[in-house]
Parts: structure tokens; sequence; C-alpha cells
């Protein structure tokens, strides 16, 4: 399963990602700190290949001499071109499967499969309309939110590319885009104070101020990057510098699980966060006095904040497949309650390209996505999906270049590792609603809103993204779109 996606902006992940090198005392460390999963002993490995090689006809064992093989010289080839380059170089085709292209988007998701989570980034091509799994890593636990943000500390002329991962381990993994290959995160923000015990089990000794539970929530600050906002099962929110990789505050407002959190997009002090306590705090961090509560009837799952030509509306959906829209400047009723799920309503999405447009996703077995028009806030479902298949979602997000294209993170009753792929202007009545020379989003306060031009060219309809095999070296596979399409 899919526990949750995001989107990386074209532009930003580098051409052609490095290769992490290790020492051979990191490589150690790694292996020793990876004894945990229980692989073939040489002994029973060696039993299982004689029963087999026991099984073959005596005489085919005679002919290959078989019985010598293990004995022959393994270097014995080697000695036939002592001119031979055994150094594995990258041609022209194995440059083109690596490079990622200026108009690429990354599509950054999580995945479960038994005991083995990872984190895998797939390069999205919206001229081409196709994707595939550039690389992945090893998680240390099971997955349960993601972050993005281009923060990077030491080179201001170019943007970073990390992601913050939040999983059932009190640490905050946070990991590079930009590098392959790496057994470990670039960094984690608390965590066990010796890292080579990130992936073994039992408890360890934890570093000063970090969470003490799962990680439920993050939120990277897009005002302030090097500041990332965190909520735990441990009931605390929590707010780290990237910079020293030391938390700058604590709070205890909730008494119980905090499931969300979020930063305001304009306001660089300012965070939201809600929880199993039914309670939503809005507040700055430069003072821990909560400057407004809100206060509901179930447990809350998400929160976010509008991002169009509105200021201080934020969404606020629930366990029982409630959706609520407040203006903080008068917060005292909703500017609308919507019943949009039977179930909890786990995943919002709004897209920053078509205001008005709401995507909401919840664990039903069917209309589990749906679609709606917010515009003057009088919500309309535009879309409800039917399809069995789509089984429970767990995340959803919009293409922040091209408008309209979901990333949805599920469920789906066939198995499927990659991140389904959705376009709504592919409904006409998505085209009907917002297929127009501008849009309106009026203010609650006024009449007259700003005018927002949204005009563009759908593109086509997007499935299912195939995976590329993640061996190194490759072979060959010939040009980009022809072996890189969506099904």
């Amino acid at each position: 399963m899919l526990s949750s996606v995001i989107w990386v902006a074209k532009g930003i992940a580098a051409s052609l990602p490095q290769t992490i090198d290790l020492t051979e005392q990191e490589k150690s460390q790694f292996l020793a700190s990876a004894q945990q999963y229980q692989l073939p002993t040489e002994e029973k490995t060696n039993q299982d290949q004689n029963t087999k090689i026991d099984a073959v006809n005596p005489d085919i064992i005679k002919e290959y001499n078989l019985d010598d093989y293990d004995n022959e010289n393994e270097d014995a080839f080697l000695q036939e071109d002592s001119n031979m380059d055994l150094k594995y170089e990258m041609d022209s085709d194995d440059i083109e499967e690596e490079m990622i292209r200026p108009t690429d988007n990354l599509i950054v998701s999580t995945l479960v499969q038994e005991d083995i989570s990872t984190l895998q980034v797939l390069v999205y091509d919206p001229e081409r309309e196709h994707a595939y799994i550039h690389h992945d890593y090893v998680l240390s636990s099971y997955p349960l939110c993601l972050s993005w943000h281009g923060y990077h500390s030491k080179k201001e002329d170019k943007k970073g590319n990390l992601v913050a991962v939040g999983t059932f381990e009190p640490g905050i993994e946070i990991w590079d885009l930009d590098v392959l290959d790496a057994p470990l995160p670039t960094f984690v923000l608390g965590g066990p104070k010796d890292l080579n015990n990130m992936y073994s089990q039992g408890s360890h000794e934890l570093t000063p101020d970090s969470h003490k539970d799962a990680v439920l929530g993050l939120s990277w600050n897009s005002v302030q990057s090097n500041v990332v906002g965190s909520c735990s099962a441990d009931k605390s929110i929590k707010v780290w510098d990237l910079e020293t990789l030391k938390c700058l505050a604590t709070f205890n407002k909730h008494k119980d699980k905090v499931q969300t959190v979020s930063w305001y997009h304009e306001e660089s002090s300012i965070i939201a966060s809600g929880g199993f306590d039914n309670h939503v705090y809005i507040f700055d961090v430069r003072n821990h006095a909560a400057a407004i509560h809100l206060e509901f009837e179930h447990c809350i799952e998400s929160i976010r904040w509008i991002p169009w030509n509105v200021k201080n509306h934020v969404l606020v959906s629930c366990e029982n497949g409630m959706i609520y829209c407040y203006d903080l400047a008068n917060y005292k009723q909703p500017l609308f309650r919507l019943a949009a799920h039977s179930d909890a309503c786990q995943a919002l999405a709004l897209d920053p390209l078509t205001p008005g447009l709401l995507a909401s996703g919840s664990p039903e077995k069917s209309d589990s996505l749906k679609l709606w028009n917010i515009t003057d806030y009088k919500p309309s479902c535009i879309y409800s999906n039917s399809e069995s298949d789509m089984g429970p979602i767990f995340g959803l997000n919009f293409n922040p270049d091209v408008r309209g294209i979901l990333s949805i993170a599920n469920q789906p009753e066939r198995k499927n590792v990659i991140p389904r792929v959705f376009n709504a202007f592919t409904l006409s009545a998505t085209r009907q609603a917002f297929n127009k020379n501008s849009f309106v989003v009026q203010e609650s306060t006024s009449d007259q809103g700003a005018t927002v031009d949204i005009f563009k060219d759908s593109v086509d309809v997007v499935e299912d993204v195939p995976a590329r095999p993640s061996n190194r070296p490759k072979k060959k596979s010939g040009a980009r779109k022809k072996n890189r399409k969506f099904r």
C-alpha cells in the first residue's frame, strides 16, 4: 500500500543525481544495523543448491563437469584478456535513464510491502504524459507522513531537494532526493542518539527534545525554509531548526495524539494543529498561548490552508467524513459544513492553479475519491469515484505546475506499487466548472473578490505508472518516451 504522496515542482531536482560512496567503516556500520532482517544462512543456501544439483540428470552433471564447478579458477577468464576494463561506464542510454529534465516533476511516495517500507521517487514528464520510478530508499519503519521543501543551508544560490518523513519511530528522517543509493537519511531530527540503531528493533536512548512516539504529521515552513513543524502520538507539537538540527520549541496543547500540523503560507510563525482530542489550535509559535481554539465532535484528520486569493481561510476534515471551512477573522461559525464521506475524510488537496477545486479522500470501499467545486463557499460535488479497485485513500496532492493533475496514495484491491495519477480536467463537470478565461473566488466579507487567470489547455488522462527495474548496472532500454509510457 501507499501511505502518502507529494509532488516536487519542475526545475528543482538535479539533472543527474549523485551516487553516494560509502567508506568501509560506513558499510560495516550499515550492515551491522541491518542484521535484524532474517536472511537465508549460508548453510541453508548450500543445502538448497545441493538438492537442486542432485536432482539433475547424472549425464548432464558429467557432460558439464558440474561436480568440479566450485573448484574452477574464478579469475581464469580475466587472464585471457588482461586489458579488460571492469569499471562500469555510463553510456548515452544510461545517462538518458538517469537524467531528470528541467521540465520534469517528481512524485515522492511512501510504499509499504510486507515488512519493508520504502521512499520511492518517480520522474513525471508532463509533456509526454509518462513517468517511471527513478530511485528509492529503505525507511526505518512504517511511514505515516511526508513534507517537501527546497531547503539548502550551504549553497544559497541553489535550491535543495529534501523530504521529511515521519514514521512509527520518534525520529524524523530527512532525505536528499538528489542523492542515489543512500543507505541512511541525510540527517535525523530527534530519534535515537546512535543512528546505527535506526534500523534495529527495541528501545534506544533518544536525543534530547526528541518525540517519544510515532510522528503523525509534518509541515515544512514555506516562508522560513529552515523550519519544520511536527506532531506526534506523544501529544506534542515541535518546531525544528535544520541549521542546528535542534528543537526550537515544544507545545503540549493537546490532550491526545496530534494527527496533523500545517504552517500558514503567508506568516512564518502561524501554525495549525489538530488531534484525536477533537480540537484544533491555531497559534503563533512566538507566543505559547493559542490565538484560536476550535472544538469538534470527532477527531481531526487533516488541516489545509486555502492557497488562493483569500487570507486566513482554512479547511478541517474529521473522522466522521465532515469538512469545515473557516474564516479565521470570524471563526465563530464556519463558512460551510460539508458531509463529504460516510467514513473518515483522511486526505484533502487544493489545486493551487485552479481556485475552487478541492479533492477529498477516505477509506470507503466506493466513492473514496471525490472532487468538489467550493467556489463562493457553496460546495458542490463534481466527481465521485465508484471504482472498487481504487481502495482506501490515505494521501492526495495536486501538481504545482500543471492544473488538475492529482496524485493518489491508496491501497487498491489489485497490487500496485506506484501512485495513481488522475487528471481532473478529463471530466466534463470539471471543465464546465473551471474552464473559463477567469475565475472569481469571493471573500466572505465582500461581494466581489480578486480575479485570477487560470485558463490553460488541459492534458490527457493519466493512469498508472510502470516501475523501472531498480538493479544497476541497467540494460540499455532505448528511447525514454518509448519505454516509459503510462499503461
